[in-house]
């Protein structure tokens, strides 16, 4: 209403201004209105009427614009922009990549203005008023804390400071009267309300440390390697939680999805719980249940802090799937850096109740690239008596493989703990010492002389092998005395390590007393005579067919032959390794034979080991020659391995093969071979005769080559990570 009076007095107005101006003779007021409507009714105005303003004339006059748009067009374009926005809102939907770029690139809202309350209207012009100046805002220091504002700071917001001394608290500024007792100058009453104005910038302060939800409370996540400390975006991070648990996402974006989270800028406890929860099974009634546990853990080996280390040592280990699931923890655990990794040793020295299994896979870890950072906590585990036996077995052998000098010094006092599993693994792992850090190859020898007498016969064959793998004059004193020994199997163990060092011409001597003069008579012996021992020519040279008595030197032996459809052509020359390496095995070795093709089958009833004798031999050659290998039968290497693994007793794994496992690579069989060696009294060695070709001879074979193929590189590996030796035709 107010507005529809405001534009009839307008109106009366510009009719006003278009008449005639009003004689002086015209007379009043109200004869010049009645004039002027008169003259607006002449020149057709539709503001006017007789009887008063003409609503219908006012209506007419403020539609008109209306009338004339284009609507028509203006609809199209409203259809036009309703469309471009519903498909690029599904288009954000379908494709996290887009909307993690526009969350990244685009710019961010400014935050809008405060509005001012508008000013009172006054009649009376108001007074003058002097704005008080705004208090300083608390500039940040570099760590982040405020700093009091300085002195001029102080004098431009408190009191005004003068010359004399004196101050003037701004009272008489306030009411209108300068100090200086001039009349206060006039102010003009305001044209309008204040202009929107944004409100002034905030000083920038350092970032807040960001709190990591640990066991029993909050603390602030410790700095790393990186530059500045990331801040957390918990609005991308809920978003990321909710698309991923989104049932209608594509199954090939939720495992790029939960990669993502593991930026710097998710480290927050809800994340490392979402993680958790990722790997106890909540997605595994989703599609690639597989993928999303192998990003989850990828995630926590990139944000490598203390959390995700905590994270991964509770990682549950699912039945069935059990194997798979240690190999992606291993390699999650071996991707750890900085903090991660300390978090990952101190973890494993407090969880006292930590899974055995979860505790082989952080000492391997910790020793992963042969890296020192493991060395403190490898040491500590050993020196703990409280822990299990095989455990502290592990962390040894584990610090042998570290190439740091700093090794020597736990190992030789796990030669003395009373347990014989860790003075087993210590005895090891001096051997793997003396080849990493050659340096110290005399102390390990001079350590190890003591051990190779010790009563128990694993710790006994552990340091004599450790004693050959030292290749120093002061191992020979130690090998001289076990030729002496009452148990035969140091005894042989002895002189095939004296052979293998001294290279002794055929027929090698056999008693104590003949190796004595023949070292003599080298100078090896004699007085002083305590150095590197000068290298023995290669095994391949000297004998190309010795690895077919590997298996009458172990305790018990498992012969994994290839029954596959690609071994046809070749199955002669298998059965008669077969038969040479059955024929050099002592009646007191016990063996098995596991024929594999699509699927293991084992001689002897399952776990069960028959000793060498003729018979049993024979039996195990005739059921070599009724195999059957049809032309569609695959290499199941894989199920075979682990099959012979079952059994306990076993210290020495035989393959022959031709070819590959498609599903199984070196590197898991190693780690499959390391964890049941751990878990066994003696050392588990695996030696691969490789049948490439039918009629030719099988030989030993020391190098390699990179244009090799990939079958001969496969089985190169397999058995150089198997401690064992490697033939080929």
């Amino acid at each position: 209403a107010e507005l529809r009076e405001r534009l009839l007095a307008a109106d009366a107005q510009l009719v006003a201004a278009d008449t005639e101006p009003v004689p002086a003779d015209r007379g009043t007021a109200q004869e010049w209105s009645t004039a002027a409507r008169s003259d607006a009714q002449t020149v057709g105005s539709p503001l006017a009427s007789p009887t008063g303003p003409n609503e219908a004339g006012l209506r007419q006059r403020l539609l008109a614009p209306a009338a004339r748009l284009p609507w028509g067009r203006l609809a199209r374009a409203a259809a036009a922009l309703l469309v471009v926005g519903a498909a690029f809102a599904l288009a954000r939907s379908r494709f996290p990549e887009l909307r993690q770029a526009m969350d990244r690139f685009l710019p961010e809202r400014a935050p809008r203005p405060r509005m001012r309350a508008p000013r009172p209207r006054s009649s009376s012009p108001p007074a003058p008023e002097a704005q008080a100046p705004a208090p300083p805002r608390p500039s940040a220091s570099a760590d982040g804390e405020p700093q009091a504002p300085s002195a001029d700071e102080a004098g431009a917001s408190g009191p005004t400071g003068r010359e004399d001394g004196s101050t003037s608290s701004g009272t008489a500024e306030a009411q209108g009267t300068p100090a200086d007792g001039a009349p206060p100058a006039e102010a003009s009453p305001p044209a309008g309300p204040a202009p929107l104005r944004p409100p002034p910038p905030e000083p920038p302060t350092a970032d807040p440390p960001v709190a990591a939800a640990t066991g029993r409370g909050t603390h602030t996540r410790p700095p790393t390697e990186r530059s500045e400390p990331a801040e957390v975006d918990l609005v991308a991070l809920r978003r990321l939680h909710r698309r991923i648990l989104d049932a209608r996402l594509p199954a090939v974006q939720r495992p790029h999805l939960l990669e993502s989270l593991g930026e710097d800028r998710f480290a927050h406890p809800s994340n490392y719980r979402f993680l958790a929860r990722v790997l106890a099974g909540s997605l595994d009634a989703l599609p690639d249940a597989e993928g999303s546990r192998r990003a989850a853990l990828g995630a926590l080996a990139r944000l490598s802090t203390p959390e995700a280390a905590a994270v991964l040592l509770e990682a549950p280990l699912r039945e069935g799937r059990r194997e798979a699931d240690e190999a992606a923890l291993l390699a999650a655990m071996r991707a750890l850096r900085g903090p991660g990794r300390k978090a990952l040793a101190d973890g494993l020295l407090r969880a006292r109740g930590l899974d055995l299994a979860r505790a082989f896979l952080a000492v391997e870890a910790l020793g992963a690239n042969e890296a020192p950072e493991g060395l403190p906590a490898l040491a500590t585990l050993l020196r703990s008596e409280g822990r299990a036996g095989s455990l502290r077995r592990a962390a040894a052998e584990t610090l042998g493989r570290l190439r740091t000098p700093d090794a020597l010094a736990p190992l030789r006092e796990g030669l003395a703990d009373r347990d014989w599993r860790v003075r087993q693994g210590a005895a090891r792992g001096l051997g793997l010492h003396a080849v990493r850090v050659p340096a110290h190859a005399a102390d390990c020898a001079r350590a190890l002389g003591n051990a190779a007498a010790d009563p128990q016969d694993p710790v006994a064959e552990a340091a004599l092998d450790a004693l050959g793998a030292t290749r120093h004059g002061a191992a020979l004193e130690p090998l001289l005395a076990a030729l002496e020994d009452k148990r035969p199997r140091l005894r042989a163990r002895a002189r095939w390590l004296l052979s293998e060092l001294t290279d002794p011409p055929r027929p090698a001597p056999h008693g104590a007393s003949a190796w004595r003069e023949l070292l003599r008579a080298r100078g090896l012996l004699a007085p002083g005579a305590s150095a590197a021992l000068p290298p023995a020519r290669p095994l391949e040279e000297r004998d190309p067919t010795s690895f077919r008595r590997e298996p009458g030197r172990a305790h018990a032996a498992v012969f994994l032959v290839d029954a596959s459809g690609s071994m046809r052509a070749k199955w002669d020359a298998a059965r008669f390794e077969l038969r040479k390496a059955l024929e050099a095995c002592p009646p007191e070795v016990r063996f098995q034979v596991i024929f594999f093709g699509d699927a293991p089958r084992p001689l002897w009833p399952r776990r069960a080991l028959a000793p060498a004798t003729a018979a049993n031999v024979a039996r195990a050659l005739a059921a070599c020659e009724a195999q059957s290998l049809g032309p569609g039968v695959r290499t199941g290497l894989g199920p075979a391995l682990r099959l012979a693994l079952e059994h306990r007793e076993a210290d020495c794994l035989y393959l022959i093969s031709d070819g590959l496992e498609p599903g199984l690579t070196a590197e898991e069989a190693a780690r499959l071979l390391r964890r049941a060696s751990w878990e066994r009294a003696r050392p588990l060695r695996l030696h691969a005769v490789h049948v490439r070709f039918g009629g030719r001879p099988v030989r030993l074979v020391a190098h390699g080559s990179p244009a090799d193929p990939e079958d001969v590189r496969f089985l190169r590996r397999l058995a150089a990570l198997g401690d064992g030796l490697y033939a080929r035709n």
